[in-house]
């Protein structure tokens, strides 16, 4: 994406400036209401769910004969990231992290 208008590129930092800034906060507050990994889990669907705007009007296009091959690797790479999040939940259930303090229970 090509950013032509000056205006345009200072309203697009000062969002992103924004949501930047206020992510401590809530993530401070929220915390206090629910666990990590709920917290977690909604923040990145909400943030894929904001990107498929941005790839469907996107002017570049994936050309159709790639389009399984990249489907094949997101697949891989979420199965990846789901096989270390349990990975690490089981590792947090040990002894040894319970009696150094980093359990959640």
């Amino acid at each position: 994406m090509i950013v032509r208008s000056h205006r345009t590129a200072l309203l697009m930092l000062t969002f992103v400036a924004f949501v930047w800034g206020s992510e401590f906060t809530l993530i401070d507050l929220a915390m206090e209401v629910m666990p990590v990994n709920t917290f977690n889990s909604i923040r990145f669907t909400l943030a894929g769910l904001a990107l498929i705007p941005l790839f469907l009007f996107s002017a570049e296009r994936i050309p159709t004969q790639q389009t399984p091959l990249c489907c094949s690797k997101a697949r891989f790479s979420a199965y990846c990231c789901l096989l270390l999040f349990i990975r690490r939940q089981k590792g947090l259930g040990t002894p040894a992290c319970r009696t150094r303090g980093l359990s959640q229970d």
